[in-house]
């Protein structure tokens, strides 16, 4: 039986960072004023300012300013540029806020996850195949799921978390389509020593709080 804790948690992966040393650097490291032994290019405020202007105080943001001639006046934008269908349009107008009833078709588009019938074919495919065994890990992924969902804002999406997580973490499409492996994959083996396949067989382990990259898809997509 796996332990209910993560396999590592911030402090696993903050106590790793201490370790790194940068090799190109010349300054002297008595005058570092972090942990971290990196020195990195960060913006001064008058940069900050420039990049994120969508978030100056004088501009209206969805979600916040939701007054109804706002709102339509943003719905009807945002129609207007779906039948543009060009991405970086998309982009530009999620930066103020997206309204609920066009946020599936606006970020399907932005994120480039437009759904195919095959797509529809492999998943429920596989959802079945994956519910017909366990895992090891399937202790912990359930025990991250509802420590998430405990959030009054996740609690009603539990069902689809635990559905998203477990197939996730049994998805060897996941292990393919990665272009940065994060770690080795382990080789599990069944009776006879015989290869059974990779373990997890999305090569990924999980972190503590994984569940969190997943919960805000909730809203955006069925």
């Amino acid at each position: 039986m796996i332990d209910t804790a993560s396999l590592f948690d911030w402090k696993t992966f903050f106590e790793n960072l201490l370790k790194i040393t940068s090799f190109n650097y010349a300054g002297n490291p008595q005058l570092s004023w972090g942990l971290i032994k990196l020195q990195l290019s960060t913006r001064n405020l008058e940069d900050l300012r420039k990049k994120f202007i969508e978030l100056n105080v004088t501009m209206r943001q969805v979600g916040v300013d939701d007054e109804k001639s706002f709102v339509d006046e943003r719905v009807l934008i945002g129609e207007r540029l779906l039948t543009k269908d060009f991405q970086p349009y998309l982009v530009q107008y999620a930066k103020r806020g997206v309204p609920p009833t066009l946020r599936n078709r606006i970020y399907r588009k932005i994120l480039y996850a437009e759904i195919t019938q095959k797509d529809m074919d492999y998943f429920n495919q596989q959802f079945d195949f994956n519910q017909k065994w366990e895992t090891a890990l399937d202790d912990l992924i359930l025990s991250d799921v509802t420590e998430i969902c405990q959030d009054d804002k996740y609690f009603i999406f539990q069902d689809q978390l635990e559905a998203c997580a477990m197939f996730f973490f049994r998805d060897r499409q996941v292990f393919d389509m990665l272009k940065s492996k994060p770690n080795g994959p382990i080789l599990a083996v069944g009776p006879n020593e015989k290869p059974i396949g990779l373990f997890p067989a999305c090569s990924v382990l999980p972190v503590q709080h994984f569940s969190n990259y997943l919960a805000p898809f909730c809203y955006l997509s069925d």
